[in-house]
Order: C-alpha cells, then structure tokens, then sequence
C-alpha cells in the first residue's frame, strides 16, 4: 500500500475510534449504508460487465428507488516494450442513473446505464506535485504532456484499442436480486446482464452476464459487508486473444457509526485478471482497490456516499484514484 494510504486508512481508523467521544450516546438502530458502490474503473475492463458491490438488503415490496453516482477517475498507464505500446492518458467522468422496483416481497429489479466523459483534464499537475510530495513513484508521467487525452494500446503492431474523447453513453445494465435470509446477518443473490446498445465505440459490443452473492453483518456501532461475483468477458475479434473468458470479482468492508445517522467506511475491492498476454503488468495483473469515504442517512428515505478510492498494487490495471459521489431516494413501499 501507498504511503498515502496508509496514511488515509490511520486517520480513517483514529476518527471511528473516536466516534464516542465525538457524538455521545447513540441510539441502538443497526447500520446498513453500506457498501460502496463502486465498479473498477479502468479503460479495457469498463467495456464490459464488471460487478460492483451491492448492499445484501433487496428494497420492501412496492418501493422505488432512483440514484445518481457521480465518478471521478484519473487515468494513467504507459508502457513502451518492444511487444506492446500502450498509453492510457486521460480523466474519466461516470455519471450513473439506476431506477430499482421492488415488485413484490422478496423480489428487486433494476437498471442502470452512465453517461461517460473521457477527457485531458485538469489533474495531472496536482497529481505529480502529491507524488513528489510524500516521494511517492511518478509511474513515467515526466515522460508524457500533462492534461493531453490518448487512450491507444497497440500490439505486435496491430492497434487493439483505440477510444476519441468526448462523452458517449455507457451499456445499460439490468439485474434481478433476491434475498437469501435477512436481519442482523443478511445475504443475498443477483443476476446482472449487460446489453450492447450504449456507444458501440466504448462498448465490448457483446452481451455479458454475472451471478455474485453479497452479505451484510450488522452490530450496534459497527457493519461489515462482504461479496463475491464471477461474470462473463466477452470481447469482439480485436481484444478476444487478450481477455479471459470468465472473471470474479470480490470486496470486503466495514462500517463504523460515527453519528446518529452517518458513518465511517473502509473497503477492499479487487478481481482477477480480466486480460491476458499483453506481456505487461500494467494490464495482465489482478487490480485491487482500497475505498475510504463516509456513508449516511438524510430523513428516512434518502441515503449518501463519498468516497475516495486508491490504487494499492504497483503496476496494475487498477486506476490512480477515483472519487465517487452517490446520492439515492427511496419512495413508496410500506
């Protein structure tokens, strides 16, 4: 893990340890804001179904849910081998809108779809001048201009991936959950399918489908969630050599209560690789991510996220830093 990290995941823990101190007596209403939402965010592996986190909870018969997540992310890799030329330079805005129905008891639906922004940016300056500060590695960013936007992985001479700037709207997702047991303890499963129809330019262009289980212990002051997912990949001719034909994905998280209605999280995220024989780390490797951020309740129906993500393994597929806003409204039901 980054010095940064590190650093991050302390005060994280030093701030919930103090929460006591900070809020005084709490009522005893259990946790449940989490996890965070949060897919992975790199170029390749956007194209195609990559399963987030999910809470265990499905919504109460005959209730609506409407979300928006804002998702920020800077985007950096270059590698020039003699096999491979690859540069990722760019800042990727995701904005998700999602409606979730709950039909009947014991039965949730949902879909979401984003429009995404990829673009120069404004951040690698800032980014360069954290690295130098905490002597941090600069991952060969001297080497290219800031805020120019190229996205272009060529190998063995042949372009396999080539993306132009703009903002273009992502696949859709549609998914179906149901809960196993509920409570304390909950779990629950989900299917999710991801249709072609969005830009077929940021797209895989196929169907991909993904099964997971996500599970959720509650305590009085304390929440820890847990997942796992294993999906298709499936690519058009051009990246099909280099991807896997199936992938898993997982996290692990906690939640402290700091307040009557917010709390402090921290959460793991990771999957295996989902591409193959680049001959690079940067995009052959497993990514894994660590979130930090706050979670919390406005009134009885509305729910918020923020939280900052960072890459924890060098030289991985995994994106420098994300941060991710999330604001949800619940209508209807009992």
């Amino acid at each position: 893990m980054s010095t940064s990290g590190r650093t991050v995941v302390a005060g994280l823990f030093a701030l919930a340890a103090a929460g006591p101190l900070l809020t005084g007596p709490l009522h005893a209403q259990a946790l449940g804001n989490g996890p965070f939402r949060v897919p992975e965010q790199h170029t390749v592996y956007a194209l195609f179904l990559t399963p987030r986190p999910e809470r265990a909870d499905v919504l109460p018969a005959g209730t609506f849910e409407l979300a928006w997540r804002s998702t920020y992310s800077n985007v950096f890799e270059f590698v020039r081998d003699p096999a491979i030329d690859v540069t990722l330079d760019y800042e990727r805005w995701t904005n998700t809108f999602e409606v979730v129905w709950a039909p009947r008891d014991r039965v949730e639906v949902g879909v979401r779809s984003a429009l995404v922004t990829g673009w120069g940016g404004f951040m690698d300056g800032l980014v360069q001048w954290y690295h130098a500060r905490l002597a941090l590695p600069n991952g060969d960013r001297e080497d290219v201009a800031d805020n120019e936007f190229e996205v272009s992985v060529v190998a063995a001479g042949d372009s396999i991936l080539s993306l132009d700037g703009g903002t273009h709207l992502a696949d859709p997702i549609v998914w179906v959950a149901v809960p196993i047991f509920r409570g304390r303890k909950a779990l629950s499963a989900r299917a999710s399918v991801k249709l072609p129809v969005g830009d077929p330019d940021w797209s895989s262009g196929r169907v991909d489908v993904a099964l997971q289980l996500d599970a959720r212990h509650t305590f009085t002051d304390w929440a820890t969630y847990a997942g796992a997912a294993i999906g298709t990949v499936n690519a058009g001719p051009t990246l099909d050599p280099f991807t896997a034909s199936l992938a898993g994905t997982f996290h692990l998280g906690m939640e402290r209560r700091l307040g009557r209605t917010w709390a402090a999280m921290v959460q793991f995220q990771g999957s295996t690789p989902f591409l193959r024989g680049f001959q690079t780390r940067e995009l052959d490797r497993a990514p894994v991510n660590l979130g930090v951020g706050f979670t919390g309740r406005t009134g009885s129906n509305w729910l918020w996220q923020v939280a900052f993500t960072e890459d924890i393994r060098p030289d991985s597929p995994a994106v420098d830093f994300t941060l991710d806003l999330h604001l949800s409204r619940r209508v209807g039901g009992g």
